[in-house]
């Protein structure tokens, strides 16, 4: 009943558990960024990386992932881009 909620498509899908576990370099963050969002410039993949791990001071979690997508109003401009807002 429930297994297409997104935390249970994160906890069975393999390729998402670097972001319950966090990411511990750049390769694995442009990984999981380029799975669950289209269309992302490696210059937006490199700021975005670059201020999690300033924010996380080496270390990038799903809290701080949230935390600046929020701050920096990604996933606002992810769902006009999307749908043409």
């Amino acid at each position: 009943m429930f297994n297409n909620h997104p935390q249970a498509v994160l906890k069975n899908n393999k390729k998402c558990t670097p972001f319950l576990k966090g990411f511990n370099n750049f390769k694995v963050f442009t990984e999981f960024m380029e799975l669950s969002f289209e269309n992302l410039t490696y210059l937006e993949l490199a700021t975005f990386y670059r201020d999690c791990y300033c924010i996380g001071r080496g270390f990038i979690n799903c809290e701080i992932f949230l935390a600046y997508a929020n701050e920096s109003n990604f996933f606002i401009r992810f769902l006009k881009e999307r749908y043409n807002i």
